[in-house]
């Protein structure tokens, strides 16, 4: 779902393995995985830890299991990608 510059998306984890891969429409409009935020059951994976591997295809490399959630969430502004405040693995400076 987009709206405003805004991209959310979520997936219900259908089945339990590692190296798992998730497709939408909309990572079309991401270039990379600098541009989103990816979490699972809600807590923030690393940029390590998730990979786009085709233009609408995200591969996140750790253990899932049937149940688990994975949700997406990007923002642009002006067709170039900001993450407000920064990523929360790195430090921002203001100068």
């Amino acid at each position: 779902m987009s709206s405003s510059g805004v991209l959310y998306i979520h997936f219900d984890v259908a089945a339990t393995a590692n190296n798992q891969q998730f497709t939408d429409a909309n990572l079309a409009s991401y270039a990379n995985t600098l541009q989103m935020s990816v979490f699972k059951n809600g807590v923030n994976l690393e940029p390590t830890q998730y990979q786009k591997v085709g233009a609408t295809t995200i591969q996140v490399n750790i253990p899932l299991q049937t149940g688990d959630t994975i949700d997406i969430l990007s923002t642009t502004s002006g067709g170039g990608e900001t993450h407000p405040g920064g990523y929360s693995t790195s430090i921002q400076y203001n100068n």
